[in-house]
């Protein structure tokens, strides 16, 4: 199996993500980035799951994580007020 690898903007967005989220709770920041790491691992062994996204870009699919989502909706409607 090809070994996972994240791009800089990957990890760039897992940093702001912890931010975000430990600027209020550093322990849930800790938890969500540790499930936001093992649902890469299990899309990495099982790359057709999740929802397709062509809409966004061909090949994409998304896969939730909990409340991440929420999350992510609103640190970036934040950043782009």
């Amino acid at each position: 199996m090809k070994r996972l690898i994240l791009s800089r903007a990957a990890r760039s967005d897992l940093i702001e993500i912890w931010e975000y989220i430990a600027s209020e709770n550093r322990p849930a920041a800790n938890r969500i980035i540790r499930e936001i790491k093992a649902r890469f691992k299990t899309l990495h062994t099982f790359p057709e799951l999740g929802r397709r996204r062509d809409e966004l870009k061909k090949g994409l699919r998304s896969f939730p994580v909990k409340e991440v989502f929420g999350v992510l909706l609103r640190h970036r409607r934040l950043r782009e007020d």
